[in-house]
C-alpha cells in the first residue's frame, strides 16, 4: 500500500471496517479534505466584490443566499 486512499480500500474490500473504523474514519476524511483552501478563499473575494457593489440595493437574506452560490 502505496497512499491512503490503498489502505481504505484494502480495509473495505477485506470486510475489516467494523475492526478499523477510526482508521477508516481518518483515511476518509483525509482523502476529502482539499489540499489548499484557495477556493474558500476566492469565494470570499468575490463576495466582498458583490456585496460592495450591490450593498444599498438588496437585504441581508439575499446576500446570503448569493453568497452560497458563490
Amino acid at each position: 500500500m502505496k497512499t491512503i486512499e490503498d489502505l481504505e480500500n484494502y480495509i473495505i474490500e477485506n470486510d475489516m471496517a467494523s475492526l478499523f473504523k477510526d482508521i477508516l474514519t481518518a483515511c476518509i476524511i483525509f482523502i476529502s479534505l482539499p489540499v489548499t483552501v484557495a477556493s474558500a478563499e476566492r469565494s470570499f473575494s468575490k463576495l466582498k466584490i458583490i456585496k460592495n457593489y450591490l450593498r444599498n440595493s438588496m437585504g441581508q437574506e439575499r446576500l446570503s443566499n448569493i453568497s452560497i452560490l458563490v
